[in-house]
């Protein structure tokens, strides 16, 4: 059985690491949703570019999704795509200017920092960090 100090030392560590990520998140005039928004339109499907699935991803209101969207659009990194065709639904593509903002993301120093730590140690935090959060999720839900 685990501690009260334990738990409580693993808590405030989670927790400085999610401060300490989310402050790096606020880079070139972009904030957390809007590079989240970003990495989705860059490694999602084409098929999957649009508002609705972005927000299902990120488990998210539609509308709040679309006011981030639109806010990239307006910053032109995100544009709608032009060779819709027959295609009825609204497909958002990245523009030069939202792909030349991504090689300033903040995640990089995400992965600079895993990068120099054993493998081993990788597949632990990935695991402890997936079990985690599913858990966090089942706590959260019994708690609404």
């Amino acid at each position: 059985m685990i501690d009260m100090a334990s738990l409580e030392n693993t808590a405030r560590l989670i927790e400085q690491t999610s401060r300490a990520i989310h402050a790096v998140g606020h880079r070139e005039g972009l904030f957390p949703a809007q590079w989240a928004a970003l990495r989705y339109f860059r490694q999602a499907p084409a098929e999957a570019h649009t508002v609705a699935d972005l927000a299902r991803f990120q488990h998210l209101q539609r509308g709040t999704v679309a006011r981030t969207v639109r806010v990239l659009m307006e910053k032109g990194l995100l544009k709608l795509r032009t060779d819709r065709d027959d295609d009825p639904v609204e497909r958002i593509e990245i523009t030069p200017g939202g792909a030349d903002a991504l090689r300033h993301d903040p995640h990089l120093d995400l992965f600079a920092a895993l990068r120099d730590l054993p493998p081993d140690r990788i597949e632990g935090l990935t695991r402890g960090l997936a079990a985690f959060l599913d858990r966090f999720e089942a706590v959260r839900r019994d708690h609404r």
